[in-house]
């Protein structure tokens, strides 16, 4: 299905340049399931409230949901249904009426290390999920489960 795997990466056709509001940040390496009520952060340009896209990078603060709960939350819904529910390779993250929504999808989902220095790691890529801010987790695709893939990519030779 479409909503598994949701995943691409792109090339630039020139180097990022860095300044105080543009800092690279690291991929999660963990394979192992986020600690119960982590903070984590959503950003994107998608849309808002108002039901337009934002000309400032909009941030929301989620907690991570862990998967068999999200699981269950989606496997009682009639209406929107996963084929083969929450999966490894996906995770969930919420916050009462805050949500990322049409147009974030591709973002970044991250944990804060150390906000003070900006030290992000993405844990997430912005999937799937109801409608904006919905009462229902949002779901990630789980950016760890797709290292080799990305390192295959983006290191081809080793």
């Amino acid at each position: 299905s479409r909503l598994y795997n949701d995943i691409a990466l792109i090339e630039l056709d020139r180097d990022a340049v860095f300044n105080q509001n543009v800092y690279p940040t690291c991929l999660s390496t963990d394979q192992s399931e986020l600690p119960k009520d982590v903070d984590l952060v959503v950003t994107g340009w998608g849309l808002t409230e108002y039901k337009n896209t934002s000309d400032i990078l909009l941030a929301a603060n989620l907690t991570y949901i862990p998967v068999p709960f999200c699981d269950r939350v989606y496997a009682n819904l009639n209406y929107w249904r996963l084929n083969r529910g929450i999966v490894d390779t996906q995770l969930c993250a919420y916050s009462p009426g805050i949500d990322a929504c049409r147009g974030d999808s591709g973002g970044p989902l991250q944990i804060v290390r150390d906000k003070s220095i900006n030290n992000y790691r993405v844990v997430g890529v912005v999937s799937i999920g109801p409608e904006c801010g919905d009462p229902l987790p949002g779901v990630y695709t789980r950016v760890s489960k797709y290292l080799d893939f990305i390192e295959a990519v983006v290191w081809p030779d080793g």
